[in-house]
């Protein structure tokens, strides 16, 4: 497999995991009631579903595919242009760490508290109380992914779609920012429809990028 292979493949993964998260956002309220008040772990389990995580799963699974693809982006960049590829990765990097281990930690050890009825010192870790430790951290990974995306700006200066997906990464970047702000403001009824945004938003943007490397990879092999 070279570069451009695992681009495409990292691409349209991330596309594929980016809708199987929207799709599992939006069932979610259709799976189990969520918390319009927080009350509390112990009053959260009586009526916690497994299956409402499955958002915060399909998050965990897209962090790869993400990684390798900047990771593939940054091989194809030419060597004059790998300053910005190469931040691409740092920022990818943190990302990748802090939503890897805040999803992780969500599916194994608060799910399994929340199954076992051990509710002691669980409340700043549940993903559905609007001041958990989790949000915070998921906030601020999901920054550094836009960061890592915004650094590509100048690697899409020309070139087909080049246009739609700078307006997309730019995109992504505001809402990014928009997010700790709302965090910041306690918004906190915000935050669904952003996550809604941003899915809608950066599906596209991982497939755009995939034709992009798709047609490069097509001119490269007629060539």
């Amino acid at each position: 497999m070279n570069a451009q292979q695992l681009a495409l493949i990292s691409a349209y993964g991330a596309a594929a995991m980016t809708v199987a998260f929207l799709a599992a956002l939006l069932a979610t309220p259709l799976i189990a009631p969520l918390p319009t008040e927080w009350r509390g772990a112990e009053a959260y389990a009586a009526t916690f579903v497994p299956a409402t995580m499955l958002a915060i799963a399909a998050s965990l699974v897209l962090v790869p595919f993400v990684l390798a693809l900047l990771v593939a982006i940054h091989q194809l960049t030419p060597p004059h242009a790998r300053w910005a590829s190469h931040l691409a990765v740092a920022f990818g990097a943190v990302y990748a760490a802090i939503i890897a281990a805040n999803d992780y930690l969500q599916l194994i050890t608060v799910r399994g508290s929340l199954l076992a009825g051990q509710f002691e010192g669980l409340d700043p870790l549940v993903w559905t109380n609007p001041y958990s430790v989790f949000g915070a951290l998921e906030g601020l990974g999901y920054l550094f992914q836009s960061l890592a995306l915004a650094a590509l700006l100048p690697l899409f200066g020309s070139g087909r779609h080049h246009r739609s997906i700078r307006w997309l990464l730019t995109a992504i970047l505001v809402i990014g920012g928009a997010t700790v702000l709302v965090q910041l403001l306690e918004l906190y009824v915000l935050l669904f429809p952003g996550l809604v945004l941003w899915s809608l938003v950066f599906a596209p943007t991982m497939l755009l990028i995939g034709a992009r490397i798709r047609d490069e990879q097509g001119a490269a092999e007629a060539g």
